[in-house]
C-alpha cells in the first residue's frame, strides 16, 4: 500500500495535479494498528507533495458489514468481530456524496480539511435492533471476538491477504478491549459540508425495505 500510494502521489504531482482527495480511516493518529499507520503516513506524504489536499476519514462502513449475499435480512443475522464494543457506522453512499462535494467545490473551499465520518455510535446488538425496527424482520447480531477472526486468517495461504487481515485482527482486538475510544467518538462532518445529517442505519434499512417492496409491487403489476 505504501509503495503504490507513493508512486501514485509522485505521478500526480509530476503531472501537475493541484488537488488530491484521500480516503483514509477514522484514526486518532496514534492507534497501534498497522493499516491505520499506513494511512497516516500516506497522508503525511500527500501534505509534503505540494498539492492541495483533503482527507476523508470514515469509520465502519455499514455497507461492507451488512450488505452481503445473501442479505442480512434473508439470513436474519450478521457478524461482528469486536465483541460488544461500540464503534461508529457510516453509509458508503454518504462517503461518496461527501467526496463528490469536496471535488466539486475544490481546494478553494476544502483544502487542508480532515473530515471525520463517524455519525452513529452503536454496538453490534444495537445495530441488529435498529435493523429489526426498520424492516419488521427479526435480526440477530452474532457477536464474535478477535480470536475468531485470527483463527480464520490462519487458514489463508496468500501472504498478502493474510498480512492485511492480521491488521484487522489487531483492530478487533483493540476494539473489544476498549482501547479504541476515539473510534467511539461521534463526529458528523458530512452534515457540516453537505448541510443535512448523515444517513442513519435505520434510514438505510427503511430505504432498502421500500426498494424491495416497490420491486415486488412493480413485478405484480407488469
Amino acid at each position: 500500500m505504501l509503495y503504490q500510494s507513493k508512486m501514485l502521489i509522485d505521478a500526480a504531482a509530476a503531472a501537475g495535479v493541484k488537488f488530491m482527495v484521500h480516503l483514509g480511516v477514522y484514526s486518532s493518529g496514534r492507534d497501534h494498528i498497522p493499516h491505520f499507520s499506513w494511512h497516516d503516513m500516506v497522508e503525511t506524504y500527500i501534505k509534503a507533495s505540494g498539492m492541495a489536499w483533503t482527507n476523508l476519514h470514515p469509520n465502519v462502513i455499514l455497507d461492507s458489514m451488512l450488505m452481503t449475499e445473501p442479505s442480512t435480512i434473508e439470513k436474519g443475522s450478521f457478524d461482528v468481530m469486536w465483541g460488544e464494543a461500540a464503534l461508529g457506522w457510516v453509509s458508503a453512499a454518504d462517503v461518496g456524496t461527501l467526496a463528490a462535494a469536496v471535488l466539486r467545490k475544490g481546494p478553494e473551499k476544502h483544502a487542508g480539511a480532515d473530515y471525520g465520518l463517524n455519525p452513529e455510535i452503536l454496538t453490534g446488538p444495537q445495530a441488529a435492533e435498529i435493523i429489526t425496527q426498520a424492516t419488521g424482520t427479526k435480526i440477530e447480531c452474532n457477536v464474535y471476538n478477535s480470536e475468531a477472526l485470527r483463527a480464520y486468517v490462519a487458514t489463508i495461504s496468500d501472504a498478502g491477504t493474510s498480512l492485511y487481515l492480521n491488521t484487522a485482527v489487531q483492530t478487533m482486538r483493540l476494539g473489544e478491549s476498549g482501547q479504541m475510544r476515539y473510534q467511539a467518538t461521534k463526529r458528523d462532518d458530512f452534515e457540516l459540508v453537505i448541510g443535512w445529517p448523515a444517513t442513519t442505519l435505520y434510514d438505510r434499512y427503511v430505504r432498502i425495505w421500500f426498494q424491495r417492496y416497490e420491486t415486488v409491487v412493480f413485478g405484480l403489476l407488469v
